[in-house]
């Protein structure tokens, strides 16, 4: 390629075309069949913007994105607003946030938009902090607590440790071995005490024993402690004959609660007692047939001593004056 410049006037481009003698550019409108016109400068598009005080990075013709706006709207170029800059802080009193506008955070921010009174900020919650329970490492969900011990709180019971869950292997080894864990009384049992889940065919978390107390409990406002403890203190027997026979929780678990007539109204089986009038744990013969009889018998006939002896000291009674007083 030649070092003359193109023949066209005021163009110092050096030729393309040695036989039209023009530059590249120039050369171009010759084949689109254009005429001739002088090439426009290149706008600098690296360095600072062209508007006095600005310096921001080029968009286009010389200034920064801003100011090119300006420039199509067909405004007068004006100064933009000062960036904030790094390690800026609201300046409400002991906020501390970083700046979002016009020395404020974003919360602040929003109430002085909103044309409310500025006032301290909730704290935000800091999930990475474990809940305030003795010994649970769980994360934080509300108010201090997991998501387990705030359900506790929520529904007014006393906060208790959540019991682990067991793990995948070990349950695994403990059903080859005919085995299953209860995590309610955290004991390995036969799996012929767990009631199975027929979709699954495995057995379930709970024991038939500790299911039947724990759905005991939660039919009359009563602590899985307290009916475990009511169990214990009848040996697993009927309180008024003794009987024994029977599984507990096959079917309609065989020991029944009986309460004190006086107390609760239920219209059904299925309402939830206040839990204070339970009296005991009686076989179904004696609390379906006996003392529905034997209750509103006349005086004179009311002498069986085993019956006299349950209705004058409870074993609901006796555990709470021994165990939960």
């Amino acid at each position: 390629m030649s070092d003359q410049t193109c023949s066209f006037a005021g163009c110092a481009n050096r030729i393309k075309n040695t036989l039209r003698k023009l530059c590249h550019t120039h050369y171009l409108q010759f084949l689109a069949g254009k005429e001739l016109t002088p090439i426009r400068k290149q706008i600098r598009t690296s360095g600072g913007c062209a508007f006095p005080g600005c310096g921001r990075p080029i968009r286009s013709r010389g200034l920064c994105k801003s100011h090119y706006a300006q420039q199509l709207e067909g405004k007068a170029l004006t100064a933009l607003v000062e960036r904030i800059p790094d390690g800026a802080v609201c300046t409400f009193s002991e906020c501390g946030r970083p700046e979002y506008s016009i020395g404020l955070c974003q919360g602040h921010y929003s109430q002085h938009y909103a044309g409310k009174e500025l006032a301290p900020l909730k704290t935000v919650l800091n999930k990475d902090r474990t809940c305030e329970f003795s010994g649970c490492i769980n994360k934080v969900r509300a108010r201090g607590l997991c998501y387990t011990h705030a359900g506790q709180r929520n529904r007014g019971v006393p906060l208790t440790p959540i019991r682990s869950k067991l793990p995948r292997q070990r349950a695994l080894e403990l059903r080859a071995q005919g085995l299953g864990h209860c995590s309610l009384c955290d004991q390995d049992k036969d799996l012929s005490e767990f009631p199975w889940s027929n979709g699954r065919d495995v057995p379930h978390s709970y024991c038939k024993r500790c299911k039947a107390i724990k759905r005991k409990a939660s039919q009359n406002n009563l602590t899985f402690a307290f009916v475990e403890a009511l169990y214990e203190y009848q040996e697993d027997r009927c309180a008024i004959c003794g009987s024994t026979n029977g599984e507990p929780g096959k079917g309609s678990d065989w020991l029944q609660m009986d309460h004190w007539g006086g107390c609760c109204e239920r219209s059904n089986k299925d309402d939830k007692t206040c839990g204070k009038c339970v009296r005991g744990l009686l076989c179904g013969a004696c609390n379906s047939r006996l003392l529905s009889w034997y209750e509103q018998a006349p005086e004179h006939l009311r002498v069986i001593a085993e019956v006299n002896d349950y209705l004058t000291n409870w074993p609901a009674r006796a555990v709470r004056q021994r165990d939960f007083d």
